[in-house]
């Protein structure tokens, strides 16, 4: 999302830039070579460094280049912090950057860790609500720690927080997310907009229209079709042993191999990912531990109706263009077998989707969005932020 929102923002005459932590590898990212705005900031020895101390004690104590951190904000007017964890910047450090120059700040909180000890996804997990220390070895979907220092991270980061309060805004993309954050960041301003498609994914869907007609099949899409989080087993082979029921796969490590489901492998083509959800009747979305599920987004963008199981996530971003979730594997059956997925829709057709959804998660009017929240921390003036 940030490196999209940053081509946006220049493509809309603003004067953008974006640093990064690292690639694959510990590299470049080579989707961004060329550009001069775009800058890499972790090193491999913080990065190494930095994985062994999440392993002692679950966080980051290195900074990969101080240097280019301290000349980024010096040099910018507003700073829009993204993802600040994952092993290539020490949280303290960049207070104190922030401290020293003064900066206006807007952070984005796609997941749970400002508000936790270590934590970016807290799935079933209340200790935060409270002051975390309880979860020992364990850490929810991140790699564990042997000593847990969860109840000291967490209070130490709260007040460094409250510490930038009063030139700090907080953005979710999600109103569920924002409660939780509400919950623990009381007076720092804390407002909701909702993710968006990227560039190429919504030029793609320029090409040609959304057909309501001639869509057959379901499609299961994940990063790593492997994952019990992410897609329900279960409910992909009972719908292949159903028969007569296209099910379609997109990801990588896909356990279905010699079934009668149909493998995509890994899609990174975006105009490809448009015409696999174009062709569907649905995406069948399982997880229940996103917060702001862009897959979700780009599917309804591509006219491909959703169903999803029951999630505060899913839920506020199906409700947000009419639709419902369900609530277990035996009501998703039910609706796939008698194929009336419009039904959850109040009828809709797939045009209609198609164009609500863009008119919610369109690039454009979410770069507008965060243009005002720049312009209204720059003038010192407090935003009202439709919570949409």
């Amino acid at each position: 999302m940030a490196l999209d929102l940053h081509r946006r923002l220049i493509s809309a005459g603003a004067d953008s830039r974006l640093i990064y932590g690292y690639a694959s590898g510990i590299a470049d990212d080579p989707v961004v070579g060329g550009e001069e705005r775009i800058q890499r900031m972790a090193s491999r020895e913080a990065v190494l460094g930095n994985y062994v101390s999440h392993i002692l004690a679950g966080f980051d104590l290195f900074t990969g280049n101080k240097e280019m951190l301290n000349q980024g904000i010096s040099w910018c007017d507003v700073v829009h912090l993204h993802v600040p964890h994952h092993y290539f910047m020490n949280w303290d450090v960049f207070c104190a950057a922030m401290s020293a120059h003064r900066k206006p700040l807007t952070i984005t909180a796609h997941d749970w860790w400002f508000v936790t000890g270590r934590c970016g996804f807290i799935e079933q997990c209340t200790g935060w609500q409270r002051e975390c220390g309880e979860c020992g070895p364990m850490r929810f979907r991140d790699l564990p720690s042997i000593f847990d220092f969860s109840r000291f991270h967490r209070r130490r980061k709260i007040a460094s927080m409250h510490a930038l309060s009063d030139r700090a805004m907080i953005v979710c993309p999600s109103v569920h997310l924002s409660m939780d954050y509400r919950r623990v960041l009381k007076g720092i301003p804390i407002h909701v907009i909702p993710n968006s498609i990227d560039l190429e994914f919504e030029s793609a869907t320029g090409i040609g229209e959304a057909a309501d007609t001639d869509r057959r099949g379901f499609v299961f899409s994940a990063s790593d079709l492997s994952s019990p989080g992410k897609i329900d087993r279960e409910l992909v082979l009972e719908l292949v042993r159903l028969g007569g029921i296209e099910v379609k796969l997109v990801g990588r490590n896909n356990p279905f191999e010699g079934t009668e489901a149909i493998g995509h492998g890994e899609v990174r083509n975006r105009e490809k990912m448009v015409q696999i959800l174009r062709s569907a009747r649905a995406l069948v979305f399982c997880s229940r531990m996103d917060n702001a599920p862009l897959t979700i987004i780009e599917a309804l963008v591509a006219g491909c109706f959703v169903l999803a199981y029951d999630s505060p996530a899913a839920r506020e971003t199906l409700e947000r263009v009419g639709g419902k979730c369900l609530p277990d594997r035996a009501a998703m059956v039910d609706v796939i077998r008698r194929n009336d997925v419009e039904a959850l829709y109040g009828g809709i057709s797939s045009t209609e989707l198609a164009a609500r959804a863009r008119g919610i998660y369109s690039g454009d009017s979410i770069s507008r969005r965060y243009l005002d929240v720049y312009r209204g921390l720059v003038e010192g003036r407090s935003l009202e932020l439709r919570e949409n």
